[in-house]
């Protein structure tokens, strides 16, 4: 999950005058990186339908691509609250005897 939310980041690049050892860890530190976004992307790409999974084609990583779940299902963004709002002033009551069910519907 550290690698979704980006607490887990790529290593920097180390300076060209390094050591053996000091490259060895760097390598495995990228390595396992590497490996833990790869496994975040295929839980998240095979655990999505298909209609949302076209909101993550072009992430490259697992975090972009959580963000973009996110950003799609989150109730409060900015998109989510004008749609509301279309509805709401664009809500048209139908011929129904009572008032209570219109309003339930709202």
């Amino acid at each position: 999950m550290s690698v979704v939310q980006g607490k887990l980041t790529k290593p920097e690049p180390l300076p060209l005058d390094t050591s053996e050892n000091e490259k060895d860890t760097y390598d495995a530190a990228l390595k396992c990186f590497e490996d833990l976004g790869a496994i975040a992307r295929y839980i998240i790409g095979s655990s999505v339908r298909p209609d949302p999974k076209n909101h993550i084609l072009t992430c490259k990583t697992s975090k972009d691509m959580w963000d973009a779940l996110h950003t799609v299902y989150e109730q409060r963004n900015e998109q989510r609250l004008a749609f509301l709002y279309s509805q709401l002033f664009n809500y048209k009551k139908e011929t129904v005897y009572d008032i209570a069910t219109p309003v339930s519907e709202l």
